[in-house]
């Protein structure tokens, strides 16, 4: 019988192994796919317009700033992107939000900040990012309540800003009910966020994130996982059900 029992539990350790072996493969692959996907989009994105740059130049220059470098890119939908090295006169302080409005009339764009950006430039260079603004915007609201009436929900839900101008809204479902269907759901939408924070595609952060679940798991409790994505600039909604 004890033989029985070792001879088991190096059969489930060993299927743990192919288990942790093929599931760091597909991450592995995911990632490379998500460089070289990257890599090509930053390649065809990058263009030069003399024109433009003579303009922003001569407007900075009128306000009292100093250009280093100007990068011009455009996305796939024609969106523009402009990063400007510059930096102010000794002694002076100016606003990026100003600076963002003479890009804006430079190409006759709406372009504003591009997120976490500094609000005031001094005398040392520095790189602002000008992104074209969304034309659409949410307003977001939630009510939730416990089965039964119970304080405690076992689902969890989380609202954040994606790459591209674009919001999601994610939705998971705990298996049961009750405070063990919530710590569930809550590391499922807490583990999707960081995968989504760090730039991977939604296809892919639900791919890594199913294998995470079942990797290493003594005990495989399901979640169900709803998501919607709002692109604002075109205003379209896209729904994934995982």
């Amino acid at each position: 019988l004890e033989i029985y029992k070792n001879e088991k539990q190096t059969m489930l350790w060993n299927q743990k192994m192919a288990q942790s072996r093929e599931g760091c493969a597909v991450q592995l692959d995911s990632f490379a796919q998500m460089i070289q996907h990257a890599t090509r989009e930053l390649d065809a994105s990058i263009f030069a317009d003399e024109h433009l740059e003579k303009k922003i130049r001569s407007r900075f220059t009128r306000l009292g700033m100093k250009i280093l470098t100007t990068v011009f890119l455009v996305t796939e939908d024609g969106r523009y992107e402009i990063h400007v090295t510059t930096k102010a006169q000794k002694g002076d302080c100016i606003t990026t939000k100003e600076l963002a409005q003479i890009i804006s009339e430079c190409c006759g764009r709406n372009m504003v900040l591009g997120k976490e950006e500094r609000a005031v430039l001094g005398s040392e260079y520095c790189t602002i990012t000008c992104v074209e603004g969304p034309r659409y915007h949410t307003l977001q609201g939630v009510a939730k309540i416990g089965k039964g009436c119970r304080k405690i929900s076992g689902d969890s839900f989380s609202m954040l800003d994606l790459p591209g101008g674009k919001q999601g809204v994610i939705l998971s479902d705990g298996m049961g009910a009750g405070e063990i269907a919530y710590r569930e759901s809550t590391m499922v939408v807490e583990l999707l966020e960081e995968l989504l924070d760090a730039g991977f595609p939604k296809e892919t952060a639900l791919q890594m994130l199913n294998t995470a679940l079942v990797i290493g798991r003594e005990e495989v409790r399901f979640s169900t996982i709803d998501m919607s994505v709002f692109d604002l600039y075109n205003g379209k909604c896209e729904i994934v059900k995982a």
